[in-house]
């Protein structure tokens, strides 16, 4: 009788642990599922993205390639001026992109609450701050493009020439850009982003072929050599707004168009609100992009320096090219996480704020395995720049691989995640405190004190990198970056 009641209740044991095991089993399949869309709905965002600022990307090694075609005596200084001049264009490109993204933290938020009728005006108030900014850039650099160029850089007279050359022209697309770039972050906040890639693709197309036929004269156009570069810019991005412009008013599933009366019924708490995370994300933008230009002010000061500036302007459009799956995937989780605060799903989005950080990393050591790769051909893309400007771009090159995969994860935490949540004063302090004090000692201390070659000086530079990861987690941890900003709106 004990023998069949010790049977039974073992039978019992084994019945619970087959039935734990499913249980288990099915949560973990579960979670997968969950897992996967999670990752799809990334993608979905991630991909026009990143393929938009790829092709972006892309067209500044086109145009690095017909400059390098101009002739051997002209190409280096004349890649030396493009790269220069597009550090000043670069400060007023991250203004924008400040102004857009400051939109896209309350648009995102809007949407996942489903209020639509907010949305409208709070890409008006960005809209008109981008118009105003494109105006105030236009004018200063049409008119004092010489002294632009001086205030920053100290240039050779040959090189200052291009330079000037190419910013007096180049700055009449500033305005179409701020325009282009407002509409499309806008979009992406309501998680619309096939637009801007479509119409990123024709700019860039039109671009191509303007550049080629202005600068050669190919086609039945005049050649105007660097200025021919310049003037298809303004063309290309003038088109790229009109397309958006229109297309976005006629269709009325792009919903930041309403009524002229609500377009612009701009209430003073979300003015107050916007400029709260417009200012520190602006000054956040500003500082790091001057800390840039600092390097290349130091840069300049090297011995051979026109090899180093000319290997970085490869570096850079290889490493623009490459980095853009990482900005796809910082971009898309600043929408996707600020949908969830907006609709105070507060856990989901820790959950899924966890899984696209390990995405990040993942895609950063693929990344930094394409940008080894890009080494090899190096070679047969730029046929007439130096054999020393390539060996050095070459190492430059295997330093950003080398530290990919930290860069994913700072740039997907801080843009990405933190930004989401509106943390942007600590995102400012963080970055500009790193950079400043960290990264550009150290360039000066490679470059100009111990005489380092322009690759190694970027190890030190690099080491602000590992810094702010740290600091950074720490940050995320303390869950103190949710900040719910249209939760009274």
């Amino acid at each position: 009788m004990n023998k069949d009641i010790d049977n039974m209740t073992n039978n019992e044991n084994e019945n619970l642990i087959k039935n734990d095991l499913v249980d288990e089993n099915e949560i973990k399949k579960e979670k997968r599922k969950r897992n996967k869309k999670i990752y799809i709905s990334l993608l979905v965002i991630a991909l026009p993205i990143a393929l938009q600022n790829m092709l972006s990307a892309l067209l500044n090694v086109i145009d690095n390639l017909m400059v390098s075609s101009l002739g051997t005596n002209i190409a280096e200084p004349a890649m030396s001026a493009v790269l220069l001049v597009n550090q000043y264009i670069f400060v007023f490109q991250v203004i924008t992109f400040a102004v857009a993204n400051s939109a896209v933290v309350f648009i995102s938020q809007f949407f996942g609450k489903n209020d639509k009728k907010n949305i409208p005006p709070a890409f008006s108030l960005s809209l008109l701050l981008g118009i105003i900014l494109g105006i105030i850039f236009t004018v200063i650099s049409a008119l004092f493009p010489k002294e632009l160029i001086k205030l920053f850089f100290n240039p050779g007279e040959d090189i200052l020439n291009y330079a000037v050359e190419f910013l007096s022209i180049v700055s009449y697309s500033f305005l179409p850009f701020a325009i282009s770039t407002i509409i499309a972050c806008s979009l992406r906040g309501i998680k619309k982003v096939n637009l801007a890639l479509i119409s990123t693709i024709i700019g860039i197309a039109l671009n191509i072929y303007f550049n080629y036929s202005f600068m050669f004269g190919k086609l039945g156009m005049p050649q105007l050599g660097l200025k021919g570069a310049a003037l298809g810019t303004v063309i290309s991005r003038t088109i790229e707004m009109c397309i958006l412009i229109v297309y976005t008013i006629l269709n009325k599933k792009y919903i930041i168009w309403t009524k002229f009366k609500e377009q612009f019924k701009i209430t003073k708490d979300y003015i107050k609100k916007y400029f709260k995370v417009f200012l520190p994300a602006c000054t956040n933008e500003v500082f790091w992009v001057l800390g840039n230009s600092v390097y290349l002010m130091i840069f300049s000061q090297m011995e051979n320096n026109s090899m180093s500036l000319s290997a970085l302007s490869i570096t850079q459009s290889v490493d623009k090219m490459i980095f853009v799956f990482i900005i796809g995937i910082g971009s898309a989780a600043n929408v996707i996480i600020g949908n969830l605060i907006g609709s105070q799903k507060y856990d989901d989005a820790i959950y899924q704020s966890k899984l696209i950080i390990k995405f990040a990393m993942i895609l950063g050591l693929i990344v930094g395995a394409l940008m080894l790769i890009s080494t090899l051909f190096l070679d047969l893309i730029f046929v007439n720049v130096s054999k020393e400007s390539l060996t050095t771009a070459k190492w430059l090159l295997v330093v950003f691989a080398g530290f990919m995969v930290i860069r994913a994860r700072n740039f997907t935490y801080i843009v990405g995640i933190l930004r989401s949540g509106g943390d942007v004063l600590f995102t400012m302090l963080i970055e500009t405190i790193t950079i400043w004090f960290i990264a550009v000692p150290m360039a000066a201390l490679g470059s100009l004190v111990l005489l380092l070659p322009i690759e190694l000086t970027y190890v030190l530079i690099y080491l602000e990198e590992i810094i702010k990861t740290i600091i950074v987690e720490f940050r995320y941890r303390s869950k103190k970056w949710m900040k719910n900003l249209v939760k009274d709106i």
